[in-house]
C-alpha cells in the first residue's frame, strides 16, 4: 500500500472529488426540485417568471403544473444520479435558459448600463458553470443510486482509481461509463 499514515492518498482524493461532485449534483437537483414545487405553490410567480424573464414563453397559469412536473421529475433524476446521460443536458438547457433569460443582471449587476438588474440573479452564471462540471466530469461521478444498488455496477460504489487519460485503464472506464 502506498500513501501516508492514513491510508492511500489516491483513494482518498477520488473519494473527496466523488463527494465534491455528490454535493453539486444534489444541491443542482434539489433547486430544480423547489422550482418545480414553485409552479404548484405559487403558479401565478411562475406566470410573472416566465413573462419577465422568458420573453412570455409559456407563461400560462394552466401549463405552470406541466412544467413543474418536468422540473421535479429532472430534479430527481439529478439528486439520485440516473439517467445522467440525458438529465445533465436536460439541466444544462433548463440552466441555460435562466442564463439567457437574466443575461441582463449578468453583465451587468448593479443597473449601471441596464435597468431592471438585479446582483442576486449572477449566481444563474455559477448554477450553468455548475451543471458544465456535472457533464464534464460524469465519469467520475460514482456515488449515485444506480451503483449503490446494482450487483452489476456493485464493485464502482468506490470511486474509480485515477488514471492518466490515455491509459487502457482510463479508456475501459471510459467506455463502461459511456454504456449507462
Amino acid at each position: 500500500m502506498t500513501g501516508t499514515f492514513f491510508g492511500d492518498p489516491e483513494y482518498h482524493m477520488r473519494n473527496r472529488q466523488a463527494i465534491s461532485l455528490l454535493t453539486l449534483r444534489v444541491s443542482l437537483g434539489a433547486l430544480m426540485l423547489v422550482w418545480g414545487l414553485d409552479k404548484f405553490a405559487n403558479p401565478d410567480h411562475g406566470v410573472a417568471v416566465a413573462g419577465r424573464f422568458y420573453f412570455g414563453l409559456l407563461d400560462s397559469a394552466a401549463m405552470m403544473p406541466v412544467l413543474g412536473a418536468l422540473q421535479i421529475a429532472l430534479g430527481l433524476l439529478v439528486v439520485a444520479g440516473l439517467a445522467r446521460r440525458y438529465a445533465y443536458p436536460v439541466l444544462a438547457a433548463v440552466t441555460g435558459m435562466t442564463l439567457i433569460g437574466v443575461w441582463r443582471s449578468i453583465v451587468d449587476p448593479w443597473g449601471w448600463m441596464f435597468e431592471g438588474t438585479n446582483a442576486l440573479f449572477f449566481p444563474s452564471l455559477i448554477i450553468f458553470a455548475g451543471v458544465l462540471v456535472l457533464i464534464a466530469f460524469r465519469d467520475a461521478d460514482t456515488l449515485q443510486v444506480e451503483r449503490l444498488f446494482s450487483k452489476k455496477n456493485a464493485a464502482h460504489t468506490r470511486p474509480a482509481p485515477l488514471a492518466d487519460a490515455h491509459s487502457a485503464p482510463a479508456a475501459k472506464q471510459r467506455a463502461a461509463h459511456r454504456s449507462e
